[in-house]
């Protein structure tokens, strides 16, 4: 398979559904919005593949084989949401479900009739995936099963279309309510109102009518967009809106659109980013995709039936290696970096030994003047000697020079610390997939790396739980599997980190005591040799103490050379900065642990999980500040 292909993500857009019940919405009224909502799935589509095709002629990052995924998410309540769900089948898109109860219990909510029930299940069999919440239906946790459901339902979707009367909530997790949560984290409203079922209009603070200040639901309305549903050329304002939606950053398509960006450095950092990405896949991604799949079993499982090229293609499995891709690359460029600063002081220790000796040359000579012939045999080799010694130290500061500029130029810091950032970004996202929570503060980062990570986590469907009858009790395995996960890495990291912390300070410590041990000696030398009330030196005493002297010099030298640089070193990689970090957070996961043991309800579940999320998220912050702050530079 083509590399390029193998981690791209497609042209995805996410559709969801909210509005009223079939008391509302019935008859002639169902029948016209019936039509516009399958009016709307066709100009989003058409839009979608004019995306693709701009892609293409701007070299952008999406992959091009298998076209543009459009998807409708409904929880298929009679009335709006079983209406949109038969547009999306006859508009031959895909159809994902939420079911806030159990599959028996939803196929009888508000559905007393026989045939109601049938077209329930005309249009659930064939939905591409199903998530069934299985929560209570009893009076008093209801409405938390109507709210949980909406708020998966919203933080999945990339746009809302609301059949939406302008009236309140009948209750929690109502239209209204659901419309005002969509419109808090930024999503367009295309909404259809019941007494005039043939339009339209788009609400979106994005769009340049509207001010930050402008996003309460009734200011939104007052200055919405009608949409032109019947163009000939379809819908302008719907072909902006999906293309502020999806279209890729300047950073991430060609090299003419990259000279747009206003930020020449990122758009570098994106395009080595995008080709580290599309480097043949070896068998240690393979291992991280197969490893993370494992660990969100049994979700999934349907795919492991499919051909292996078939499996290949699927979007989660693409999703998966994308995250082991992005981790084999950060896992490469972290190597590459610390080795890099690691010779840039090994580097610079050697320029100053060179230096240092050069200038102490001319004392070693004449402490060393009775082996050379008589002649010019002394100048002789005190010249070949400054010569060599120039040569190291210009060779070790080359290499300094070299290092330097080679790593900045190849960006290795920079691509570690994105790549890092992409792949830890779509690993909590692939697990938290399973819960049917897709965390938008993963995907919200700044530049280009959050719209890849969203663009990845568009292709996926909801996650599919119909094979699952012990779901909670599979979440909460997978939740402290990743808790632990976490946990083990930080103790481990807290061990690697005091271990090399103590190691550069023994060594450091060690070569800093060595020498000032022997500039003590040197000291004690020169002293005998020149106060007058100690004995002078005659013969062979004189000639050992010069030997030692000259012996000696040179090692104090390297020795308070090595030292400043260990000492340099051990301050640039700030392991004891990283141990304390660590030992931070696993003091948080251990409280989540213990926490996640308590909970047995599915709505506190899912509330913990967002929490979670939270906290992974600003741990990630907190790193990316912190590695940010080792610039790659030649010691001062």
């Amino acid at each position: 398979m083509d590399a390029a292909f193998y981690h791209a993500p497609r042209v995805a857009l996410t559709l969801g559904i909210v509005g009223h019940r079939a008391d509302r919405v019935h008859g002639k009224i169902a029948e016209e919005v019936h039509k516009t909502i399958y009016r709307l799935i066709k100009l989003l589509d058409q839009s979608l593949a004019s995306i693709c095709d701009a892609d293409i002629a701007c070299d952008g990052p999406f992959c091009r084989e298998q076209g543009q995924i459009l998807s409708l998410i409904s929880a298929l309540a009679e009335g709006s949401d079983l209406i949109a769900g038969k547009a999306a089948l006859e508009a031959q898109i895909a159809l994902d479900v939420i079911l806030p109860f159990s599959r028996e219990v939803s196929r009888a909510d508000g559905r007393a009739d026989p045939a109601g029930q049938a077209r329930y299940d005309a249009v659930l069999n064939k939905a591409r995936s199903t998530l069934v919440l299985d929560l209570p239906d009893n009076a008093d946790k209801r409405a938390a099963a109507y709210d949980l459901a909406g708020r998966i339902l919203v933080g999945q979707s990339d746009i809302m279309i609301a059949v939406w009367d302008g009236g309140p909530s009948g209750g929690r997790g109502g239209t209204r309510e659901m419309i005002e949560r969509a419109l808090r984290i930024g999503l367009p409203i295309m909404h259809i109102h019941p007494a005039q079922p043939q339009r339209a209009q788009l609400m979106w603070q994005r769009l340049q009518r509207f001010t930050e200040r402008e996003c309460h639901i009734d200011d939104m309305r007052v200055h919405a967009i009608e949409l032109q549903l019947d163009a000939d050329d379809g819908c302008a304002e719907l072909t902006k809106m999906v293309s502020r939606i999806t279209e890729a950053p300047a950073e991430l398509r060609g090299t003419r659109e990259q000279n747009k960006s206003p930020k020449a450095h990122d758009s570098k950092a994106a395009r080595h980013f995008l080709e580290d990405q599309q480097r043949a896949p070896d068998a240690g991604p393979r291992n991280e995709a197969k490893n993370l799949r494992e660990a969100i079993a049994p979700f999934g499982d349907d795919e492991l039936q499919l051909t292996e090229d078939e499996r290949e293609r699927s979007p989660l499995t693409r999703m998966l290696n994308a995250y082991a891709a992005a981790d084999a690359t950060a896992n490469r460029f972290g190597s590459e970096f610390r080795y890099t600063v690691i010779c840039i002081f090994i580097c610079s220790a050697v320029a100053i030994i060179a230096a240092a000796l050069a200038a102490a040359l001319p004392h070693l000579i004449t402490q060393h003047g009775d082996t050379f012939s008589e002649g010019n045999s002394s100048t002789n080799w005190r010249l070949i000697s400054h010569l060599v010694l120039a040569l190291i130290e210009l060779i070790a500061i080359a290499s300094m020079i070299y290092l330097t500029l080679h790593g900045r130029n190849q960006q290795i810091h920079r691509r570690w610390i994105d790549a890092r950032e992409v792949a830890e970004r779509m690993r909590q996202t692939i697990i938290f997939w399973t819960l049917g929570i897709w965390p938008w503060p993963l995907s919200e980062a700044n530049g280009w790396i959050g719209w890849y990570v969203r663009a990845h986590q568009r292709q996926q469907s909801l996650c599919d739980n119909r094979r699952s009858p012990a779901w909670k009790g599979d979440m909460k395995h997978i939740l402290s599997h990743l808790i632990e996960g976490q946990i083990g890495y930080h103790e481990r990291n807290d061990i690697r980190m005091h271990k090399y912390s103590k190691r550069l300070e023994w060594w450091t410590w060690g070569l800093l005591l060595l020498t000032i041990g022997l500039l003590v000696f040197l000291t004690g030398l020169g002293a005998w040799k020149s106060l007058p009330f100690l004995p002078p030196l005659n013969g062979a005493w004189e000639c050992i103490f010069n030997q030692l002297e000259a012996s000696v010099a040179p090692i104090t030298i390297i020795t308070a050379a090595a030292s400043f640089a260990l000492y340099g070193l051990r301050t640039t990689l700030d392991y004891e900065g990283v141990r304390e970090r660590s030992q931070g957070s696993l003091e948080k996961l251990q409280k989540k642990q213990a926490e996640l043991a308590t909970i047995d309800d599915m709505v506190e579940l899912h509330a913990f999980a967002e929490r979670l999320s939270d906290l992974m998220l600003e741990e990630l912050h907190h790193w990316r500040i912190t590695a940010q702050s080792r610039v790659l530079d030649m010691p001062g």
